[in-house]
């Protein structure tokens, strides 16, 4: 028996893509890590990459996260999607495979999992259960080319600490009397896979990150701190 979570109300949608509760549309965390920290952000991209490699890359991690998130659902192993790029189908079965092996005997709890605390909101890959200690561990799967990543594996495994620390802060307030042991990062690319143990940041560098205000303008969401400012903070 794994325990129960707790539902927050915020749905994700596809169309329009985002996050909702009810009527209001919440911000999703990538965006707010993106520009406080510049994590992820591809500065230097041409249009070409911006246009093309950029929106296949995410086409082909959305392929792999949608196996996994089947998988784990209803334990389908369907392992292709249509890749609109260069036709055909992307082939995410090795993928999956390194997914499920990467896992070992976590206890699947709970698959793409919303947490919120009102004014943000992201959905968690995957939460699982450590069946020796019963504690919780999130976990992110990540297919991003390191040789092109702005700052390679190094770049990546601090976006991802503070990805996962923002979603084990909001988790364990979600989620009363349950507390996140462990975060672990997945890297899986066309046979190669790792997995990254995840270092987790402190509760007032995540609720600083969590307090910087937002307005939507134009379909946009607007953050309002100045970036100038926002740095001498962190």
């Amino acid at each position: 028996m794994h325990p129960e979570l707790t539902d927050c109300g915020v749905r994700f949608v596809e169309s329009p893509h985002g996050y909702f509760y009810g009527d209001k549309q919440l911000c999703g965390i990538t965006s707010l890590i993106h520009y406080a920290t510049g994590l992820g952000e591809y500065p230097e991209a041409d249009e070409y990459t911006k246009s093309v490699l950029i929106p296949r890359a995410g086409e082909y991690g959305h392929a792999v996260h949608s196996a996994i998130e089947l998988y784990e659902s209803q334990g389908i192993r369907a392992t292709t999607s249509p890749n609109t790029f260069d036709g055909g189908e992307w082939d995410v079965s090795r993928e999956l495979e390194d997914y499920i092996g990467l896992r070992g005997e976590y206890i699947p709890v709970a698959n793409e999992y919303t947490v919120s605390n009102g004014r943000y909101a992201s959905n968690i890959d995957n939460v699982w259960m450590n069946p020796l200690s019963r504690g919780i561990v999130l976990a992110d799967t990540k297919t991003n080319n390191l040789n092109y990543y702005p700052g390679k594996t190094a770049a990546l495994k601090e976006y991802l600490s503070w990805q996962l620390s923002i979603y084990a802060e909001l988790f364990e307030q979600q989620n009363p009397g349950l507390k996140v042991e462990k975060l672990v990062g997945n890297w899986l690319r066309r046979g190669q896979c790792r997995q990254w143990m995840i270092e987790r940041k402190s509760s007032d560098e995540v609720n600083a990150i969590l307090s910087i205000p937002y307005e939507r303008v134009d379909n946009e969401f607007r953050f309002i701190i100045p970036i100038d400012l926002l740095l001498n903070t962190f």
